[in-house]
């Protein structure tokens, strides 16, 4: 439980990054890189986010810590996917430089490192657990929908949200 709630704190940080820190464009928006896309890349897929972190990479190579605590060589194993499966892709279809992936992974490794000891010492494992033997059906609702959004990294959540800004726009202009 630790770990999934500072999973969730530390995918908040990457959006609040890419937020608070200066936009920096992606590859596939840069012009002059001269960068031919593969087929199935959408030209205007994520131009209006920044691509620095990779919130892909802070959030993946995060959860790579707690996997890391409990068995070294699945933590070993779990970097190796995050960095091949995940980041290197992201690279390759121009999402992303390789900086974005190397600050994303820091980020999210400094973070996890920091949240997890934090949380532990807290009375939130315990007010879970307790949540979970008087509740289980909304616990394990709750947590499959948290599952859920972390591993898409809360791309519901964020397109409602920016949905809502839209409409609020429209109906105060």
């Amino acid at each position: 439980m630790v770990a999934l709630v500072a999973a969730v704190l530390v995918a908040v940080a990457s959006r609040g990054l890419q937020l608070g820190l200066p936009f920096h464009q992606r590859p596939l928006h840069t012009p002059g890189l001269g960068i031919r896309l593969p087929a199935s890349v959408d030209p205007d897929a994520l131009n209006t986010f920044s691509s620095f972190p990779s919130d892909h990479a802070m959030l993946f190579f995060a959860l790579c810590i707690p996997i890391w605590a409990r068995s070294r060589w699945l933590g070993a194993a779990a970097m190796l996917w995050t960095l091949l499966v995940i980041c290197l892709p992201r690279v390759y279809l121009g999402y992303h430089f390789a900086s974005d992936v190397v600050g994303g992974a820091v980020f999210g490794v400094a973070l996890m490192l920091v949240l997890q000891p934090l949380l532990g010492r807290s009375r939130l494992p315990d007010r879970v657990v307790g949540f979970a033997a008087a509740r289980p059906g909304v616990f394990y609702a709750l947590a499959f929908s948290t599952s859920l959004e972390l591993a898409v990294l809360f791309y519901d959540l964020r397109h409602f949200m920016l949905d809502a800004v839209r409409l609020g726009k429209l109906l105060i202009a």
